[in-house]
């Protein structure tokens, strides 16, 4: 149940969120999952101030089949960055992990795309994905030293 999920990121000593990115966001679940996840939190007295007694460090995982330019040029990083600023006021300022250009497709024969390649994907992929792993264990071990 939501209820025992919700209990143990309550006794997290770092929490994790990862979201493929749609229409310049997270997913519909993310976005309902961190109001369930906050919610608990909230106060409605002036200023908002919250319950929060633990401040968990946290960080974010976000996919998305655009490069990091296209990312910057049409304002994702706004949308995104609303969550972020709501975990940052509940736990920690969160860590944050792009990776670029991934796969939109499992399998490309199936759609009609002229605008993303998969060998171009492929080639991406080779090049900027030990990176992105790389990355990922860096920030792992940067949320250990915020325990």
């Amino acid at each position: 149940m939501l209820h025992d999920v919700l209990e143990k990121l309550r006794e997290a000593d770092a929490v994790v969120f990862g979201s493929p990115i749609y229409y310049r966001t997270i997913t519909g679940q993310l976005h309902s999952f961190y109001e369930r996840f906050f919610f608990p939190y909230m106060q409605y007295k002036h200023g908002y101030p919250n319950l929060v007694e633990r401040k968990i460090p946290t960080a974010c995982v976000y996919t998305m089949n655009v490069k990091e330019d296209e990312m910057i040029r049409d304002g994702y990083q706004q949308y995104m960055g609303l969550f972020e600023v709501f975990l940052e006021n509940y736990f920690q300022k969160p860590l944050v992990l792009h990776s670029f250009n991934t796969y939109q497709f499992d399998d490309y024969e199936k759609y009609v795309c002229e605008v993303f390649s998969e060998t171009e994907k492929a080639a991406w992929r080779a090049r900027h994905f030990p990176e992105d792993c790389r990355k990922a264990v860096e920030m792992g071990k940067r949320l250990v030293e915020k325990m």
